[in-house]
């Protein structure tokens, strides 16, 4: 009889929004950054897709149910505390339900009731500060660039560069928004498939969604 490896179940209420930037270069399903790095030279692949229930963007007024697939994302162990992150979708609709005066109405160019387009990307470099150990948390930071690739016409980008940085600790704390997942995760070798439930916990944030994806970690190359 052939041996699962591990079988990781998860349930959390994580807050991991920062302004109205969706989260990347998270690990699936719960999207909670960890300060540990992927490895020295292994690779880490992710796609998932995301449904979400009444999603809000401010600055185009627009409000309505977000499908988007596939979400990519991609880990390289630069060193073995250090990683480049890479993460992206190629399609993101908006079903809307809603739509206000905003800042950007003008500059919309929508026909119908739904709006598409291809999704910010983000590139990023992970350093752990800190390794576990007992009675001490894992220190690390992160500092990421969202690059705009969502159109502004779409109503679902912002055409703006953004600079990001944080300084990590398992368990991640909470920010200012917040999102409720509970998922689970199931592992055999280097492939991981998960599965969550999302939640909104306060009204800028989307109702409801799910989400689910596959994660694959593979030995690449070696570092000197």
């Amino acid at each position: 009889m052939r041996r699962v490896s591990a079988i990781g179940v998860a349930a959390v209420l994580a807050a991991v929004f920062w302004n109205a930037a969706p989260a990347s270069a998270q690990q699936r399903p719960l999207i909670t950054e960890d300060p540990l790095t992927v490895g020295n030279g292994r690779l880490l692949f992710e796609v998932g897709l995301d449904y979400e229930q009444d999603v809000k963007y401010p600055l185009s007024g627009l409000s309505g149910d977000l499908f988007s697939v596939p979400n990519l994302g991609i880990s390289i162990g630069i060193s073995s505390i250090a990683e480049l992150q890479i993460d992206g979708g190629v399609y993101q609709q908006l079903s809307i339900t809603e739509q206000v005066r905003a800042p950007l109405t003008p500059l919309l160019d929508i026909g119908g009731t739904k709006t598409s387009s291809i999704r910010d990307l983000l590139v990023g470099t992970k350093v752990q500060l800190l390794g576990e150990r007992p009675g001490r948390p894992a220190l690390g930071a992160r500092f990421a660039t969202r690059l705009p690739m969502a159109s502004l016409e779409s109503g679902l980008g912002r055409e703006t560069t953004d600079f990001t940085a944080a300084f990590l600790i398992g368990p991640l704390g909470a920010e200012t928004r917040g999102f409720g997942r509970f998922g689970a995760r199931y592992t055999r070798g280097s492939v991981r498939v998960d599965g969550a439930f999302l939640l909104g916990l306060s009204p800028r944030d989307p109702d409801w969604g799910i989400t689910g994806g596959l994660t694959w970690v593979v030995d690449a190359f070696r570092v000197p």
